[in-house]
């Protein structure tokens, strides 16, 4: 079965546009991607020309920088010929757009044909916590479109820069960005080890949405795992509730937490928590100690 390059179209119901994504390359022009947004009521005769003069574009710029020396050559725009078909027959060009951009159709540039994915799973923003703490929770800042974070799949890896450290097969390592990286954890929250301290983290996520699986994303932490404050209090008051409470019970936890706006200024450092270390005060510490509590 021939497996044709994508088109990524994602519908926006709340302003009635649509975002079209794709790569485009050949022998003369390396891949670029490219992305549009229009509107659904638009006639797909404007949508198309619209991608036409776009790539026109990108091409001449590119020969014109290779014909820079000799400034005399006239530069010929290049052919570009885009279109939508279905079943082979190319789709009138007077039909709008959410009519056309459709997962049973194709767009072809020029010889190259493409798939079209209509609302893929996909992710929009991924990060980690700035500070990441041996025996403390850490779990990812995402934006998710079109699916949600119960479906879609995460893995934790650390980086295996120091081999000393990670004695594995190399079936287990992957590369990425010319650094060795090692699986850890599948899931959304992870619990760095001791053993992780001095280490940076990586998060992966694959968006997925039933059968649907979009584009994987990642991101690596700003710095590297240290070590956690020793025994918090809340430890020992949870040896007295081990237990879960029984069917008729219920048992209360109440929070008093300071505000980022009253811990993070000169004021709060200097007057108000003189006797509390800079670094305890930021919320991205204290947020941790707050998971480690809670879960």
């Amino acid at each position: 079965m021939v497996e044709f390059p994508k088109v990524f179209v994602k519908h926006l119901a709340e302003d009635q546009t649509m975002k079209i994504t794709f790569v485009y390359g050949n022998s003369e022009f390396p891949d670029q991607s490219f992305c549009f947004l229009r509107s659904e009521s638009e006639k797909l005769e404007a949508t198309l020309s619209r991608i036409r003069i776009k790539i026109q574009n990108a091409v001449t710029r590119k020969i014109s920088r290779k014909k820079k020396k000799h400034v005399k050559d006239e530069i010929e725009l290049p052919s570009v010929d885009v279109l939508v078909m279905k079943d082979g027959v190319r789709v009138d060009e007077n039909k709008k757009n959410n009519e056309v951009w459709t997962s049973d159709n194709r767009m072809k540039i020029n010889d190259c044909v493409y798939e079209i994915s209509e609302n893929l799973p996909a992710v929009s923003d991924l990060s980690v916590p700035k500070r990441i703490m041996a025996g403390f929770p850490a779990y990812p800042k995402i934006i998710l479109e079109s699916c949600t974070k119960d479906e879609s799949v995460f893995k934790w890896y650390i980086s295996n820069k120091f081999d000393k450290h990670f004695k594995t097969k190399n079936t287990d390592v992957i590369k990425l960005e010319k650094e060795n990286w090692f699986e850890v954890w599948d899931g959304f929250i992870y619990v760095p080890k001791e053993s992780d301290i001095g280490f940076k983290l990586k998060i992966s996520c694959i968006p997925k949405c039933g059968e649907k699986t979009g584009i994987e994303a990642n991101t690596i932490s700003t710095t590297a795992v240290q070590p956690g404050p020793g025994r918090c209090p809340f430890e020992d008051r949870h040896e007295y509730t081990k237990e879960l409470t029984d069917n008729l019970s219920l048992r209360f936890v109440s929070y008093n937490i300071l505000a980022d706006l009253y811990a993070d200024s000169e004021r709060a450092r200097n007057q108000l928590f003189p006797y509390c270390p800079a670094e305890a005060l930021t919320l991205e510490y204290r947020k941790q100690l707050f998971l480690k509590e809670i879960l």
